[in-house]
C-alpha cells in the first residue's frame, strides 16, 4: 500500500477547477470513471494531452446504456480515432492505447 500512497494523490473539487492545477506529469494510465457527458469531455480535454505514447485510457461507462453521454463524449473527442477503442473480454470495459 505504501507504493500506491507515494505515487497517487487525491484532489478535491469539481473537474473544471481541480484539473487546471495538474502539474503536467506524463500519464501512463488514465482511468476515466465520471459517468456524464460533460465530465467525460472536461477530463479528456484536460488530461489526454498528458497521456504518454503507449499509455492507456480506460473508459468505465463507455457503451453502457445507462450512461449514453459517456459514449457520446468519448466518440466526439476521439473522432475517427474512436475506431481504435477496444473492449477487454475479461472486464467488458473499453480502453484506448495512445499512439505515438
Amino acid at each position: 500500500m505504501q507504493f500506491v500512497r507515494k505515487r497517487t494523490s487525491l484532489v478535491a473539487g469539481y473537474f473544471e477547477a481541480s484539473l487546471a492545477g495538474y502539474d503536467g506529469s506524463p500519464i501512463a494510465l488514465l482511468h476515466v470513471d465520471v459517468d456524464l457527458y460533460e465530465s467525460y469531455s472536461t477530463v479528456l480535454e484536460a488530461l489526454y494531452g498528458f497521456v504518454a505514447p503507449g499509455g492507456a485510457v480506460l473508459f468505465d461507462e463507455y457503451r453502457d446504456p445507462a450512461w449514453p453521454g459517456a459514449e457520446h463524449a468519448v466518440d466526439e473527442f476521439f473522432g475517427e480515432a474512436a475506431g481504435r477503442i477496444q473492449r477487454d473480454e475479461v472486464t467488458g470495459k473499453h480502453y484506448l492505447i495512445k499512439e505515438g
